[in-house]
């Protein structure tokens, strides 16, 4: 999404609403899309995924075991300590700490892991004039918790006070069958909500007594669905999206995932289409 291709206006007259191919009149609110997916990679994509890249590791032989790590993990290495916690380990220093509560399998309904993500973060979000660190990544302590439901559905969820402000509440919903080793190679959908806190400073870092603070709070209004290609995350789905200094100046936008093509930001009754 570095670009936006500059077409001949298409402007569709609706009730409430006018549709135009052009990337001009939506700008904020693509940068609140932009913020929103920068947070949510930083669960996903450093977090999730490698949980369950971990959880395939544990129910390998020996040679599977090898396999995975060679090609998710190929400069690190997953390591059990005690009955019920792994570690990714980069050298000697651990990435992700998962305790399975005497539960190896998350394939198993009813099964619960706790995740420490022990990885401070500098990718930013920039919906304000100014870029903000995501402050409530970068807390060392974070405390993430995946469960079987049943039906090959997972929660998900941190909570406000060990994500310093941020949280997430969401639902993964994977075809029936195992469990894939890779989601992003698998067909899945997300639904739920949750929100960022950033701190109004672009060298702020959550111990510095913050007295300003972004927040970023969205819902799915339509789940996102994820199809079996690495190469595009989100096929469809739409997210609300609202962003607030203190509670303050609220803007509200919403994202409307347009398959391969690109992604349909609505802000102030206006839609435009933003080309990947």
């Amino acid at each position: 999404m570095k670009k936006i291709l500059l077409l001949s206006i298409i402007i569709i007259t609706c009730i409430s609403c006018k549709y135009e191919e052009r990337g001009n009149l939506t700008k904020k609110g693509k940068a609140i899309f932009d913020t929103w997916q920068s947070g949510s990679e930083l669960v996903m994509d450093n977090v999730v995924r490698s949980v369950f890249l971990v959880n395939a590791w544990i129910n390998s032989d020996s040679a599977g075991r090898i396999a995975i790590e060679d090609l998710y993990f190929p400069e690190m290495k997953v390591r059990q300590y005690g009955t019920d916690m792994f570690r990714i380990m980069d050298g000697a220093r651990p990435i992700i700490t998962i305790t399975t509560n005497g539960q190896n399998s998350l394939g198993e309904a009813g099964t619960c892991w706790e995740i420490v993500d022990q990885v401070e973060y500098t990718s930013v979000g920039a919906w304000m004039p100014e870029a903000y660190p995501i402050f409530a990544f970068k807390n060392n302590s974070k405390l993430l918790t995946i469960t079987n439901t049943g039906n090959n559905h997972f929660s998900i969820v941190c909570d406000s006070v060990s994500y310093l402000g941020s949280s997430t509440n969401w639902e993964l919903a994977f075809p029936a069958g195992e469990i894939p080793t890779d989601i992003f190679t698998s067909a899945f959908e997300m639904s739920g909500d949750g929100r960022f806190d950033f701190p109004a400073s672009g060298n702020a870092s959550f111990n510095d007594g913050i007295k300003e603070v972004v927040r970023l709070r969205y819902h799915f209004a339509q789940p996102l669905a994820h199809y079996e290609n690495p190469e595009s995350a989100w096929e469809s789905g739409k997210i609300e999206l609202t962003a607030s200094m203190n509670g303050k100046e609220d803007i509200t936008t919403t994202a409307e995932f347009a398959g391969r093509e690109g992604i349909d930001i609505t802000l102030n009754g206006t839609t435009e289409r933003w080309y990947w």
